[in-house]
């Protein structure tokens, strides 16, 4: 009797410890990257433009002239704009403007209230 008790409740404690282990949602290395870089151009950008919009306009031309940059790398060295040395993605763009876009939140919150 015990014996089966003691299994009851090591097999309550190991279901326990199943549901309560999540793992949160994480961004691959190379998209957070871009995510932090696109939020440090929209950074240094409003500093010197003092302009919410200026300073994501910047972020959004410096997102899609990577890619640009990294297609034509590729188009030099192998014939084919998507396929080289440098990984071309849509999504790399779009990680550097997000970033750009969790930089300037407060500044659109604080603009609201």
């Amino acid at each position: 009797m015990m014996e089966q008790l003691g299994t009851v409740t090591t097999h309550k404690a190991t279901l326990l410890k199943e549901h309560t282990h999540m793992n949160l949602f994480q961004l691959p290395q190379d998209k957070a990257n871009h995510a932090i870089y696109g939020a440090l151009i929209f950074i240094v950008s409003f500093l010197f433009s003092h302009s919410a919009v200026v300073a994501g306009c910047i972020v959004v031309f410096f997102a899609i002239a990577k890619e640009g940059s990294d297609a034509l790398i590729n188009y030099r060295s192998t014939g084919d704009p998507m396929h080289g040395p440098h990984g071309v993605e849509v999504f790399d763009a779009l990680a550097t403007c997000f970033g750009g876009i969790l930089a300037g939140l407060p500044l659109v919150i604080q603009r609201l209230f």
